[in-house]
Formats: structure tokens, sequence, C-alpha cells
């Protein structure tokens, strides 16, 4: 079985299907974990035994990684949608724009809401020829697309519709390695994955066994753990059962960075701000700058704890 997406929903509200029925024999490609109460001991040595794991996300990467199993980022499985649609070579010039789940829609603007209750009710084979029929309509009858949805933006940029993502929440953890990324980057993914899943289904089609299936695609992966390691290495360890915290002060105080701007003298006591955010953020925090510079006349010392940050970004 080729494992991919997330395992989160309970059957039944009841209980977790992971790890899988014992008849199962899977190789993941690209594995998701959006809560960490799906690692318990069982789920780990599960994943242990039938790694290296292929990760949607860098924050599974480093989930795994933390725990000990061998894991490396491969990406979203849409992303591998133009297998089906070649990409585009023109695109329609009617101006119509499609807003798919949007938070920002203008008022009149075409619409189409992709999270249906119905879904999850009706045969498999009619969802999968909806999600045809849906990405054909994209691709024939839309200029422009702007989406919410993770699911409509890598899908509709890998058939080469121009694709505007806005996130509900850009710090989601799903999105670290999916989004904001160039057009090279994008590609390297798929190929990645392209590559992973193809070596992975010619072995089993051409006869061998399990264990040689195994072994060639942890061979295939190895430099994609190596990396994924070496760049989880290189976020640090905290010491969480034990912890020292003048040495964490001495840890943040040496990668701190000032940032002298004068934005207003004010009078009275200074206020200290603290805002922590990653990356993703940096739009926002302008934004939370900007208001709290407006609505007080104090002096302002802004602590930002952060990483993805440079000097350049403000």
């Amino acid at each position: 079985m080729l494992a991919f997406g997330w395992y989160m929903h309970p059957n039944f509200g009841q209980r977790r299907d992971f790890p899988f029925n014992k008849n199962l024999r899977p190789i993941f490609v690209s594995f998701h974990i959006n809560q960490p109460q799906l690692l318990t001991p069982a789920a780990i040595e599960y994943l242990r035994a039938n790694g290296p794991i292929g990760c949607r996300d860098w924050t599974t990467t480093f989930l795994l990684l933390s725990s000990g199993v061998d894991a490396y980022f491969s990406g979203c499985l849409t992303t591998t949608a133009d297998n089906a649609y070649p990409p585009k070579t023109a695109t329609p010039k009617n101006g119509r724009h499609l807003y798919v789940d949007s938070r920002e829609t203008p008022k009149n603007a075409e619409q189409f809401f992709q999270g249906q209750k119905s879904f999850a009710t009706r045969p498999f084979n009619e969802n999968l020829v909806d999600a045809w029929e849906k990405l054909h309509w994209y691709r024939a009858d839309f200029e422009q697309v702007t989406t919410s949805r993770l699911h409509s933006y890598l899908p509709s940029r890998s058939i080469g519709i121009p694709v505007t993502f806005l996130a509900k929440n850009p710090a989601d953890v799903r999105f670290e390695g999916l989004i904001g990324i160039s057009g090279k980057e994008f590609n390297t993914m798929r190929e990645r994955l392209r590559d992973r899943i193809g070596g992975v289904i010619q072995n089993i089609l051409s006869g061998a066994d399990e264990a040689t299936v195994r072994a060639e695609y942890r061979k295939a992966c190895q430099s994609d753990v190596d990396l994924a390691k070496n760049r989880f290495a290189e976020l640090g360890e905290l010491k969480a059962r034990s912890i020292d915290g003048a040495a964490i002060a001495a840890q943040v105080r040496s990668s701190r960075c000032d940032y002298p701007r004068t934005v207003s003298t004010g009078s009275g006591t200074e206020l200290h701000v603290e805002v922590s955010l990653d990356g993703n953020l940096r739009h926002q925090l302008d934004v939370v700058l900007d208001s709290v510079v407006a609505h007080t006349t104090r002096p302002l010392h802004i602590y930002v704890l952060s990483r993805d940050h440079t000097k350049a970004d403000h």
C-alpha cells in the first residue's frame, strides 16, 4: 500500500485505525501528522519498522526524527496532478476569476466551496471522477484561481493554472515546505515524488519480494533522509527534562539581533511588547506593530521571538 495523507479521524469517533491492519504492508510516501497524539509507542515502533517515512511537510519530518524514526521531506502527492493533466500552455483570456473557499472574495465573484459534506458518504470512485472534472473546469474556464485550500492550490499550480493561495492561518503546521516556494523548488518536490513512487511500483510489478522493495526504497531515499537529519540537527536541542533557565536565556541571547528604530518619543512608562512567530507571519507582524504604534503614546520596546527572519525582513 502506498500510504499518504493523515490518519487522525477516529473510526465511529472511537479509535484511530493506526497502526494499520497487519495484512497491509505500507510504503509511506507523503505522510502527515496533525496531532502528536498519534505517536503512541506502538505507532512509533510501527513507523520505524516501515521507514523511511516520506513526509508531506517539514513539521511532520522533524516530529518523526525527534522520535527516532527515519524520515524525509517528500512533499504533497497533489503536486503530481499534471500526470492526469499536462500543464497548460495557454490561459483563457476571458477575465474570469474563480474563488475557492477564499477568505477574500469580492462581491458577486464566481465561487466554489470545496469542503462539501457529501464527499464523505459518496463512493470513492465518484469522488475521483468529481475531482478530475473540477480540475478540468478550473483549467478550461478560468483565467485565474484564488483559494484558501491547500489541495486546491497545489494541484492547480501543478497543471499550470495561475493561482493565488490565501491561507486562513499562514502558520498552519501543514504548510511548511509547501507554500512560499519557487517554481524550481515546486518542480523538485514533484519530481522526487514521481521518482520514489515510480521506483516502488516498478519493483512491485517486476515481482520483487517485500524485502527487496523496501531495500530499494530505502536506498533511493537515503540522501533525502541524511539531508533531513542535517537540517534537524541545525535546529539545536532543548533539554526539557532538566531546564537550566540561565543556559536557555544565554542561547536565546546569542542569536539576538537589535534593530534600533525610533518610531515615537512618547511619554510615560515604557511599554514592553513580546511577539512570537515564524517566517510565515512576516506580513501580519508588520500590521500588528503598526497598530501598536498607532494606538499608544507611550515609548515602546518590542521583543520578537522568531525563526526564519533576517534583519532585512523588518
